[in-house]
């Protein structure tokens, strides 16, 4: 049975995927290693599409790039998702929680080193937003929608239009009293171009 949780984060994920990705590679001019950078961000979309294999490829190349480059938020970020990303499929449970721990630390990290990046606060509310309520990220979903709101109405991108939909959609569920995210939702949309 899908709980109501996984089902939301579905939606979030399709609606964010194609777009993250492109603002990741944009971004992507300041990672030393470009090509490295773009192949694990393959490797971590295929795992983050089922590909159980990818997941602990892409695990493999962002702890290379990490290690490369510390100061790598985004690099930092990807690896905190990738780990989350092996935490859901790891057949026992002290794995999964041990992983996602892991991936939590290195989200945290690429946040205070660059809390006002676009990518990287929404791959936090990516994962913090699909992990069940035992991990407590809830509140740390929402206050970084919140953050993601903020931008997205400061720089008004169309880039940014696509995952604000997902966005909005999850803000709907956890923080309706908050803002009217419909309203949101259909000025972003119409900034999409859709």
């Amino acid at each position: 049975m899908i709980d109501r949780s996984t089902k939301r984060f579905s939606a979030l994920r399709a609606a964010c995927a194609a777009a993250l990705a492109a603002i990741a590679m944009s971004a992507a001019p300041a990672v030393a290693d470009r090509a490295a950078f773009e192949s694990a961000v393959a490797l971590h979309d295929a795992g983050r599409d089922g590909d159980a294999g990818a997941v602990n490829e892409a695990v493999e190349a962002f702890e290379r790039l990490v290690e490369a480059d510390p100061d790598d938020a985004l690099a930092r970020a990807y690896l905190g998702s990738s780990y989350a990303l092996t935490a859901r499929d790891a057949s026992e449970v002290a794995d999964r929680i041990r992983y996602v721990n892991r991936g939590l630390r290195h989200l945290d990290a690429a946040v205070e080193a660059e809390p006002d990046d676009f990518v990287i606060r929404l791959i936090r509310a990516n994962v913090s937003a699909s992990l069940p309520e035992m991990f407590g990220r809830r509140d740390r979903a929402i206050e970084d929608m919140l953050a993601l709101d903020a931008m997205f109405e400061a720089a008004r991108s169309p880039r940014m239009a696509g995952p604000m939909l997902g966005i909005y959609d999850q803000l709907s569920d956890l923080a309706p009293e908050q803002g009217d995210w419909d309203a949101r939702a259909e000025e972003a949309r119409a900034l999409a171009g859709g």
